[in-house]
């Protein structure tokens, strides 16, 4: 006699966390293009580097290409930030504490934009950081934004120096007016004797 065996796997469960997981993937991503941030992950014993496809964007670059390696990258960040994005892993990996800096890139278009970095190393039990995790955010205009508050300021102060230079001008003319009402009226005096 001839039989069939087969084997049956319920893969529900499975099935309801994939969809869960590109749900979350998804989200992920549009709050990342909402905030103009994107994120990274890097083994610094490796050398390797994975972004989420906004930090691609943000930068200029083609997500569908694989991870730019640290030099590449260090390309695009403008020439006098390069040293302090360097010294900014160089602390975390070697403090095991997060560290935050500001630098400029210039993208393909010879454009300079403004980004906040921070740097998150996660450490094994024994203390060696073993991964690096990071954001990394656009902030062009929140830095447009404070150079004009910071011009408007400028303003507002030379125009309450101007201000009170014209009070204390008024007031000087004021006084000698006065003191010349004196003057002139001994003279009026003067001249009638």
């Amino acid at each position: 006699a001839l039989g069939i065996v087969g084997i049956s796997r319920d893969i529900t469960e499975r099935k309801r966390a994939e969809e869960q997981l590109r749900r979350l993937t998804s989200s992920l991503e549009h709050a990342q293009a909402t905030a103009r941030l994107g994120s990274w992950e890097s083994n610094p014993d490796t050398g390797d580097v994975a972004w989420t496809p906004e930090l691609f964007r943000l930068f200029g670059m083609d997500p569908s290409e694989s991870s730019p390696p640290w030099e590449r990258f260090l390309n695009i960040i403008h020439p006098d930030d390069r040293e302090g994005m360097r010294a900014s892993i160089g602390r975390a990996l070697k403090t095991g504490l997060t560290d935050i800096m500001r630098f400029r890139v210039i993208n393909k278009h010879g454009t300079i934009r403004h980004f906040e970095s921070t740097t998150h190393p996660v450490s094994a039990a024994s203390g060696h950081v073993t991964r690096l995790t990071g954001t990394m955010q656009d902030i062009t205009e929140r830095v447009h934004a404070e150079h004009e508050r910071q011009n408007m300021q400028r303003k507002l102060e030379e125009t309450q120096r101007l201000e009170s230079l014209g009070v204390l001008a008024s007031g000087i003319a004021h006084d000698f007016n006065n003191l010349l009402t004196g003057i002139l009226g001994n003279a009026s005096l003067m001249r009638l004797e």
